[in-house]
């Protein structure tokens, strides 16, 4: 078991459902979490969705699956992220 969920606490308490969540659930997580993110850049500069979407990021990929799990949820992260951040392209 990694060392995430080991120590009380809310934050502990998400990190650990997050490291759970396995399929689809997983992936609708990592794409809602760059969604957030995307949220902390110009116009809107909401700062703590920033930091809230890199750390579920990086929550999901410390689970310590095969790499494929990692790269999955780093792209369905990118994609959620993108959807948002690209705005200003059109």
């Amino acid at each position: 078991m990694s060392a995430i969920g080991q120590s009380g606490g809310l934050l502990a308490g998400a990190a650990a459902r997050l490291a759970r969540l396995d399929g689809w659930p997983r992936r609708f997580a990592a794409l809602l979490l760059g969604l957030l993110a995307a949220l902390g850049l110009p116009p809107l500069y909401l700062l703590p969705l920033l930091v809230a979407g890199l750390t579920g990021l990086v929550w999901l990929i410390d689970a310590r699956r095969p790499a494929l799990a990692s790269f999955s949820a780093g792209w369905w992260w990118g994609l959620g992220h993108f959807i948002v951040a690209f705005y200003w392209i059109a």
